[in-house]
């Protein structure tokens, strides 16, 4: 959530940043007892981001009062900020970004 605080920002305010992730933790949480466990890490990660996207856009249509359309808009710019944050992030692809000039077949 941290990672895209200003995609949040942007679209429900400085103001009323806090009370989105207060409300859509809250909505994790219930949403995650009911959810499905997963041995295979990567499934368990995707279904885990999945949660998050579905408690965002509750949120965002109950206590923000955003049409459909509107709150799939902000998920989709907050999903996809995620995932560049991720890449960003990950240890593997600054590795690979860090040889890719030396490495004539990538």
């Amino acid at each position: 959530m941290k990672w895209s605080r200003p995609v949040i920002v942007k679209h429900v305010g400085e103001d009323r940043y806090d009370l989105f992730c207060e409300k859509t933790l809250n909505e994790f949480q219930k949403l995650e007892t009911g959810a499905s466990v997963y041995r295979e890490s990567m499934n368990r990660q995707n279904f885990r981001f999945g949660v998050l996207g579905l408690s965002v856009y509750r949120v965002l249509l109950g206590e923000f009062g955003f049409e459909k359309a509107q709150a799939f808009d902000v998920l989709n710019d907050f999903i996809c900020d995620g995932a560049r944050q991720t890449r960003e992030h990950s240890a593997f692809m600054r590795f690979m970004y860090s040889k890719m000039s030396r490495w004539k077949f990538l």
